[in-house]
């Protein structure tokens, strides 16, 4: 049997290989999830017959991997096991689960019990038993989820580096890494509202080079025509939530899962050839004592979410028009109780649109035709 076997640490791959290659399964190694992918969709068949995948990674996480797995009609059905140290938390476990994991190991583990899950997984797929998840994670919850997985493991990351090092500068270098290791657009500034990490991902999307962010104070450039507060501003200051209304209005909100986070969503024209929707997420950084030592924001390029719902919303209103303009009587009826109908069908039946929905249809048919339209409507 073929496994693919994903970490970014040249070791952890070299020890997982030898494991794996030890119980005689035949391994391939990736640094990354766009590594893993490239190589997932070259394997001339039989196709693997496993993934296992680090969280954490350069490129492409854990987490998009799987998602592109199971997006991919090829690849859908070969189970993904995720492996971490790092991402050990419940709700890290739970969005595995959700975007479709077969299982989820939390090192460190005996390699025996790793074996054993490896094996059960396995004969679980050959039996048929691992079904797909019935109902997928729309992109904006998956998007949001994601978002709030990255934000607290760096803070968790930012506080682990506080107790084990002195040095300020070490920790910085140490998040710099973590930063800028995601594929996610994010940036970090200090007490000061000073930018300490601007990574690739954000270079990517907004065009500004890391070497004219860091240091200067000007996480407004790529958003802004002038300098104002962004959001992670706001959490530096820890700002009241009226100061957040007066700069975003209706567009943002609390998060629900990040304790003094914030996120919010808007248009930004200057960004691409075309402006560009983004979610972004801002969260604390806080020191060993609990106070706010900077603040970290990420920037989720949600634009063709937004074309598609926008396309849709045209078209639910295109028919909509189409309906009510229609000179037939047009109704949508469930369980027995009229649940739409067009102006000109209320017309016809004598009352309002408002007044005929929520009532019974058969109280607009005639005596002598209701037994036949009933006896109609309940062989359908």
């Amino acid at each position: 049997m073929k496994i693919i076997a994903v970490d970014d640490v040249k070791q952890n791959r070299y020890l997982l290989q030898k494991l794996l290659e030890g119980h005689g399964y035949s391994v391939e190694t990736a640094s990354n999830g766009v590594e893993a992918l490239e190589k997932a969709r070259a394997s001339t068949p039989p196709r693997p017959d496993m993934i296992i995948t680090d969280v954490l990674m350069p490129r492409m996480d854990g987490f998009q991997l799987c998602r592109e797995l199971k997006a991919d009609k090829e690849l859908k059905d070969v189970p993904v096991l995720f492996y971490s140290a790092t991402y050990t938390d419940k709700k890290s476990q739970e969005l595995a689960m959700s975007i479709g994991a077969a299982g989820y190991i939390v090192k460190p583990i005996e390699p025996d019990e790793f074996i054993k899950i490896i094996r059960a997984t396995l004969e679980k797929y050959e039996r048929g038993e691992l079904k797909p998840i019935e109902k997928p994670l729309e992109e904006s919850e998956y998007v949001k989820l994601h978002s709030e997985r990255l934000i607290q493991k760096l803070e968790k990351k930012m506080l682990d580096m506080e107790r084990e090092i002195t040095e300020r500068k070490r920790a910085e270098e140490k998040l710099a890494k973590i930063v800028d290791g995601v594929n996610i657009p994010a940036f970090a500034i200090n007490s000061e509202h000073k930018i300490t990490h601007w990574n690739t991902a954000v270079e990517s999307l907004t065009g500004v080079k890391r070497e004219t962010a860091v240091g200067s104070d000007k996480q407004w450039i790529a958003l802004y025509a002038k300098k104002r507060p962004v959001m992670a501003d706001l959490i530096v200051d820890e700002a009241p939530e009226s100061k957040f209304k007066d700069l975003y209005g209706d567009k943002y909100k609390k998060s629900s899962l990040i304790e003094s986070a914030y996120e919010a969503v808007d248009f930004f024209p200057a960004l691409g050839e075309e402006g560009k929707w983004l979610l972004f997420t801002a969260a604390p950084l806080s020191g060993s004592e609990g106070t706010v030592i900077g603040a970290i924001e990420t920037l989720q390029d949600i634009t063709e979410r937004k074309r598609a719902e926008n396309a849709l919303k045209e078209s639910e209103e295109k028919y909509h028009n189409l309906v009510e303009r229609a000179n037939d009587g047009i109704t949508i009826i469930q369980d027995n109780i009229v649940k739409y109908l067009n102006s000109r069908l209320a017309e016809m039946w004598g009352g309002t649109v408002e007044e005929v929905i929520g009532t019974p249809f058969t109280d607009y048919i005639s005596p002598d035709e209701r037994r036949k339209v009933v006896d109609h409507y309940k062989r359908r």
